[in-house]
């Protein structure tokens, strides 16, 4: 029997240049207490040799961030586009001004082991949020 590749179809995200395929690695379950280290690693692996090009996770996430770190060391950082959420670290959850933006981003950096994002999302932003923020504008 001969080996088969399929590629998986790539798709354009959003309005950015990245061609990412349609079928994605979510990082939460990775970030779980009933997963190792070891089987995070492979998981990440076993999705970039099938062909997933988009890796996504988050603070909130547990050990995800830093499972994921482990997984991409070695050159496989560069086999995908990463993406990870501000807004969402335990710590600092919805703080979304200017210094917890950037707090939560160079920790998630730091924990990906990695210099660079592709896509960093704002996540569970609520109108509660942006309406405060406007009220204080606006006094």
């Amino acid at each position: 029997m001969s080996a088969q590749t399929n590629q998986l179809l790539k798709r354009r995200l959003g309005r950015t240049e990245l061609l990412v395929t349609s079928l994605s690695l979510g990082g939460a379950r990775i970030g779980s207490d009933h997963v190792t280290d070891d089987e995070a690693i492979e998981a990440v692996h076993r999705a970039i040799t099938l062909g997933i090009n988009y890796l996504d996770t988050s603070p909130l996430y547990g050990e995800s961030e830093r499972r994921v770190g482990l997984a991409l060391a070695d050159g496989w950082r560069e086999k995908i586009y990463l993406a990870t959420k501000t807004g969402t670290h335990p710590k600092w959850r919805g703080d979304y001004s200017a210094s917890g933006t950037r707090r939560s981003v160079e920790n998630s950096l730091r924990l990906l082991g990695t210099d660079y994002l592709d896509v960093c999302l704002v996540h569970d932003f609520s109108n509660t949020f942006y309406l405060s923020t406007e009220k204080q504008r606006l006094s």
